[in-house]
């Protein structure tokens, strides 16, 4: 599993390391603002990457233009063909900044296409609304109320930002960190890495991995087809796969966990308000602190308990009911086809 999600890790960075690599070719527009107050800015750009910086006193913008072949073209040879193909509209009004590229329609010939992506220099209290129909999203460094970043096809990255904060791609990865507010993600076919983060964070993917480090909060985290990674979570945790493993270290939050194929091991440090594990069809591995007091509910075709001195209760192989310790945070642990390990630290 952890080969899986490096892997996955490694295809991220070398996405991200594409969108930055246009940063070395020279823009073929750089217009500021001076002077003029942003409070909003809009975005939208078909093909290419979108990338936008908070904390700039002056609010600017690059435009970058590639053909097809990511090659940059000649300035006369690129006004040729945005001219003729393509409605570019840059311009700031009433405190909303634009970015708007798109084809008109009719490019017959693939090799004529063009590239078009923006990167934005702007004040961190901004709100955003930003698309790309197939290149990627990087954005950093924004406290605004709200922020929208939809892509159809690429990754997103986020560092730095505060609201609301909606994420989404059909196809690519997806990565927050450093981030505060109300979080939502979604991708349907990449993974997902929240680390660094405080509030409710709803992540889910409909075919990759979740890894989850260093975050405080509410925490739905779901995926359809890959496994759940963790380390560090406070607060409240809700985790489901339907053909993964869950792996949690170091958890001081209330656990709702679920796998339908794969395993789950868990290590908590402090207990909160209750654990529930579900697995349809493999094993659960629980690590809890050895001090705590414990309400049992467990369920599996074999249990096992690496110390009983402290529990009070019902047993028979495959159902143990009863305290630890007297009794207090409830633990319940079932697996229709799997072995059940309680483990003391």
């Amino acid at each position: 599993m952890k080969k899986l999600i490096l892997i996955s890790i490694l295809i991220l960075k070398a996405f991200i390391g594409n969108t930055q690599d246009i940063q070395n070719v020279r823009p073929y527009l750089v217009k500021d603002f001076q002077g003029v107050s942003i409070t909003t800015l809009k975005a939208s750009t078909q093909g290419g990457n979108i990338i936008v910086k908070g904390g700039s006193a002056i609010s600017k913008i690059e435009v970058y233009v590639l053909n097809n072949h990511g090659i940059r073209l000649s300035d006369e040879e690129t006004k040729k063909r945005l001219d003729r193909d393509y409605d570019l509209s840059i311009k700031a009004e009433s405190g909303i900044l634009q970015a708007f590229a798109k084809h008109k329609g009719g490019i017959k010939n693939w090799n004529d296409g063009l590239t078009i992506s923006f990167t934005l220099m702007v004040p961190s209290s901004i709100t955003i609304d930003i698309s790309t129909s197939g290149g990627n999203i990087i954005v950093s460094n924004l406290k605004g109320s709200s922020q929208k970043l939809v892509t159809s096809g690429g990754n997103v990255v986020i560092n730095k930002l505060q609201g609301n904060i909606l994420g989404k791609t059909s196809g690519g990865n997806m990565e927050i960190s450093h981030s505060e507010g109300q979080i939502d993600l979604n991708t349907s076919g990449g993974n997902i890495k929240g680390e660094f983060c405080v509030g409710n964070l709803h992540l889910v993917t409909s075919g990759g991995n979740i890894v989850l480090n260093s975050l405080n909060g509410e925490i739905n985290a779901i995926t359809s087809g890959g496994n759940i990674d963790g380390s560090s979570i406070n607060g409240n945790l809700k985790a489901n796969t339907s053909g993964g493993n869950i792996v949690l270290n170091r958890i001081s939050s209330s656990l709702d966990i679920g796998t339908s194929s794969g395993s789950i091991e868990v290590t908590v440090l402090s207990l909160v308000k209750f654990i529930k594990a579900e697995n349809t069809g493999g094993n659960i591995l629980l690590n809890l602190p050895k001090q705590a007091g414990m309400n049992f509910n467990l369920r599996a075709e074999k249990i096992e308990l690496s110390d009983e001195s402290h529990f009070k209760g019902l047993h028979t192989k495959g159902e143990w009911d009863g305290t630890w310790n007297g009794g207090g945070i409830p633990v319940s642990a079932i697996t229709n086809s799997g072995t059940i390990r309680i483990k003391f630290i």
